[in-house]
């Protein structure tokens, strides 16, 4: 597949999301794109399907005593 022609294919939001993707978590993304948490989990899966990128995910458990 060609890269300008991938590149004209990019929804708006999946151009936001990935001008800043690298080393950002979901939260961060959702904060500096100013989208919904939604928005961009939706846009991370459309860049993935076009193998533009990979998905990591983890999971933490946390405790909070009060």
């Amino acid at each position: 597949m060609d890269i300008l022609s991938t590149a004209y294919k990019l929804t708006p939001i999946e151009r936001s999301v990935l001008s800043i993707l690298k080393n950002h978590t979901l939260n961060e993304l959702t904060s500096k794109t100013k989208r919904s948490k939604t928005e961009v989990m939706r846009a991370l899966q459309w860049l993935a399907n076009k193998r533009l990128i990979t998905l990591k995910k983890t999971t933490t458990e946390q405790i909070i005593l009060g």
